[in-house]
């Protein structure tokens, strides 16, 4: 997966729009696989990467731009 250019969808763009850019289909996966275990349920704060951007004042998105899970 490494060898694979990384996918090109909504999520991949909102990562890229936070300053975070994938390399390869294997990073795509894993900034999938966050997306939908922190960021979707709001748990920044356990994730380094969201702790990160929180600190430097990255504007997100807004709340009701969200797919948050209830």
């Amino acid at each position: 997966m490494e060898e694979i250019g990384p996918e090109e969808n909504y999520v991949t763009r909102d990562w890229k729009s936070a300053g975070v850019e994938a390399e390869s289909a294997f990073y795509t996966q894993a900034l999938l696989q966050l997306t939908d275990e922190y960021c979707k349920k709001r748990r920044c704060l356990e994730c380094r990467i969201g702790c990160k951007l929180i600190s430097l004042g990255k504007i997100l998105k807004s709340e009701n731009e969200l797919m948050l899970e209830p």
